[in-house]
């Protein structure tokens, strides 16, 4: 008898160690985030970046509003996107889909989880997860803790979460994709502190790498992104009537409906910047600055562009080079809100790796 108590008091101090460990590794997370405050006072968050390097480079914006609102919108015309809400969500993949596809309510659900800004490990128990203390590993060529996370249907989540900045830097999780089971693997690097918050610039993961130029927090969201452009109701069609009626001659937009796009899409621009001989470039390069410069100008409601302006690289063989391929192109399709040609912002970037690497 006595054994058997000993026993039962060591597993239940295994038990009460190992919680203990998980939530005391969490909230140092939570802190280094930004802490409790900041991390409930964020509401809506946008990113801005690409995807894919090269002329293989894709723009990508995500807006999110917290439980209402996850958009991602692939590539300039915007013919690529997700949106998920509480209650519906639709889809087109870019080249694939002719029309917008509503997403199932089983799949939705599946994917509500990204409506969460700030993500499951903060206020874990609340969201209805159980955390795991599972040792120490290697994340990323460093020391991580590693926390599995469990859901209330028993879906799990490894974190491993950087054991000096005590910021995650991978998510492993198994999901379920054409009655397979694959694990998807997500690297997140280069931290940048936006309104006490830090927030990830790069991301690696199995499904693709991802950067991000722009990180702005709680700034105001459009309803009309709520749900695909083409899909307009009689409320929709008034509020276009009176946007119309508030757009000035000389407004330059950041985000239209439908941005400008290079003639021919995307496969107008691979063989633009094919025929202007970007690899030979990496040959004259002086300043033996390499990269990716990004380049945004102004496109206005005729397809001209102006404007142009290096954000990355400024002054470097390659801004030069990128400045001057975008000033001898051929003219844009202008952007458009509510079906008429506006002047909007736009951007490309142009990488080059050293040679003699």
């Amino acid at each position: 008898m006595k054994n058997i108590i000993l026993f039962v008091v060591f597993v239940l101090t295994i038990i009460f160690v190992n919680a203990q460990s998980a939530d005391e590794i969490i909230n140092q997370y939570v802190q280094a985030s930004g802490g409790k405050e900041k991390l409930n006072a964020i509401k809506s968050i946008y990113l801005e970046g690409g995807m894919g390097n090269g002329v293989n480079y894709r723009s990508i914006t995500i807006t999110k509003v917290q439980g209402k609102l996850s958009r991602i919108d692939l590539g300039k015309d915007a013919l690529g996107f997700t949106i998920i809400t509480p209650n519906k969500g639709w889809i087109r993949r870019k080249g694939m889909d002719i029309k917008t596809q509503e997403i199932p309510k089983d799949q939705l659900k599946t994917m509500q989880n990204q409506l969460d800004i700030v993500g499951p490990l903060f206020n874990y128990a609340a969201k209805g997860y159980h955390a795991a203390f599972k040792g120490k590993e290697v994340s990323n060529g460093k020391e991580a803790d590693k926390i599995l996370l469990t859901d209330a249907a028993g879906n799990t989540t490894n974190f491993y979460i950087d054991s000096q900045t005590h910021l995650v830097t991978q998510i492993n999780r198994m999901i379920e994709t054409d009655g397979d089971t694959v694990e998807i693997v997500t690297i997140f690097s280069d931290y940048k502190e936006v309104n006490g918050v830090m927030f990830p610039q790069k991301i690696e993961s199995t499904v693709g790498d991802f950067s991000f130029d722009k990180i702005e927090v709680n700034q105001p969201v459009d309803e009309r992104l709520y749900k695909p452009f083409d899909i307009i109701s009689p409320s929709d069609d008034s509020l276009k009537k009176q946007s119309n009626a508030n757009v000035k001659e000389d407004s330059v937009f950041t985000r239209p409906e439908i941005e400008a796009s290079f003639p021919d899409g995307e496969p107008g621009w691979a063989r633009y910047t094919a025929s202007i001989e970007l690899k030979e470039l990496a040959n004259a390069i002086k300043d033996d600055k390499y990269g990716r410069c990004v380049v945004r100008f102004i496109v206005d409601k005729d397809g001209n562009v102006t404007n142009a302006e290096a954000i990355t690289m400024q002054g470097s063989d390659l801004a030069k080079f990128a400045l001057n391929a975008i000033a001898k192109g051929p003219k844009w399709i202008p952007a458009k809100q509510n079906g008429i040609p506006v002047k909007a912002y736009s951007e490309r970037s142009f990488s080059l790796s050293n040679p003699n690497n």
